[in-house]
């Protein structure tokens, strides 16, 4: 993302005062990104002192995204609606992609204060834990899911090298095509509807499902 908005507009004191089209022009200001997004979602990080924020899960990968060593300055903080800290290394590197803008409305917090480890450890705890429960929420939907995957899979399959204490939550994600021609499923839910009598499951890894059959 860009440095262009220095300071947010008013309603972005408190994100939840903002229309959905306030949102998603204020996405595409900040990202140069003329498409909406797959996905956004408001809420609170809680603590002292608390954030009213958004994070945004693009329509599509970006170059800057796809690059395995940038840095990814992907979150965006504000105090009092002014700019003060766009981050680098708030997040895992697997979830670069992600866009997020955060303000601190406290007259009481200094620039200094939010930019403080103990803050950004806070921070950074809850955005990534929020992430992970939107990726769960996408999953849901089998269209939403479809295109959250085909644009952002080899990230998960980053994290789930790279980020051990949530691995048993990214692999809930991935989805299969099994040899029976059924459209790809997650492997809770193969599992769900395989035959009483089958023991075992193999996970082939090829281009196409005949291939295996063969």
């Amino acid at each position: 993302m860009e440095d262009d908005i220095k300071r947010l507009p008013q309603w972005c004191q408190n994100f939840n005062e903002g229309s959905e089209a306030q949102v998603l022009e204020l996405y595409r200001t900040l990202t140069k990104d003329f498409e909406n997004p797959l996905y956004f979602q408001q809420f609170v990080i809680s603590g002292h002192p608390p954030l009213n924020g958004v994070l945004f899960i693009p329509h599509h990968d970006s170059l800057e995204a796809y690059d395995w060593n940038a840095e990814g300055k992907n979150i965006k903080l504000y105090l009092r609606g002014q700019l003060v800290a766009d981050c680098t290394h708030i997040l895992p590197q697997y979830l670069r992609f992600v866009k997020g803008i955060f303000n601190c409305s406290s007259i009481n917090v200094s620039a200094q204060d939010l930019r403080s480890e103990a803050i950004l450890k806070n921070i950074s705890e809850a955005i990534h834990a929020k992430c992970l429960q939107i990726f769960l929420q996408l999953s849901i939907d089998e269209d939403m899911h479809r295109k959250f995957l085909g644009a952002f899979l080899p990230y998960l399959k980053q994290g789930f090298n790279e980020d051990p204490s949530n691995r048993r939550h990214l692999a809930q994600l991935f989805h299969f095509q099994t040899c029976s021609g059924q459209d790809f499923v997650g492997l809770d839910q193969y599992v769900l509807h395989m035959p009483s009598d089958q023991q075992e499951v193999y996970l082939f890894i090829h281009e196409k499902c005949f291939q295996v059959s063969s």
